[in-house]
């Protein structure tokens, strides 16, 4: 059962070029679904067996206008900022930010002007920068990716690897966990 009493007809893997759902919806997929791969299809997330297939997962329903090509999977979305900023726009991460700006990871294309489910919590694939090794906190970086957690800038960490990422824009399963 989802938050609510909603009844999801739509996969997670779906993207939309309407809002079908309120902006900053959240939904959890249940261990059962995530098992049975009922609302994750093959293919999207990349994962299928392992502890990557354990667990809840909660996702958040956003609108994509980062102005450029769609969001790909494993790319980092944050909530623009400044005057007229909307809560659940997202755009690619372009920094370090602080992790309650991040608003989830995205786990399929979502094309710019769009809208889809970003993964909030539980594991997925990420993007990472090259620099990503694995059993450590994971932090957003430019370019919609996400490296290793440096010296500082812990309020930036949403998420723990655990695979190295091998080369930058290549993607590494983690546990993403988000306020």
């Amino acid at each position: 059962m989802s938050r609510g009493n909603h009844s999801w007809a739509e996969d997670v893997g779906t993207a939309y070029t309407d809002a079908r759902y309120r902006v900053g919806t959240r939904r959890t997929q249940h261990v059962t679904e995530v098992l049975g791969a009922a609302l994750f299809p093959a293919g999207v997330g990349g994962l299928t067996t392992g502890p990557a297939t354990e667990g809840e997962r909660e996702w958040v329903f956003a609108r994509s206008t980062d102005g450029a090509a769609a969001f790909a999977q494993g790319e980092v979305a944050i909530r623009e900022t400044g005057a007229g900023a909307d809560e659940w726009v997202a755009i690619r991460s372009d920094a370090t930010v602080d992790a309650g700006r991040v608003i989830g990871v995205a786990q399929y294309a979502v094309a710019d002007d769009s809208w889809g489910w970003f993964l909030r919590c539980g594991y997925g694939e990420v993007e990472g920068d090259g620099a990503v090794t694995a059993d450590t906190s994971i932090v957003s970086a430019a370019a919609g990716r996400a490296t290793n957690l440096g010296t500082a800038n812990e309020e930036a960490v949403f998420g723990f690897s655990f695979e190295a990422d091998g080369a930058a824009g290549s993607l590494f399963t983690a546990r993403i966990d988000l306020p």
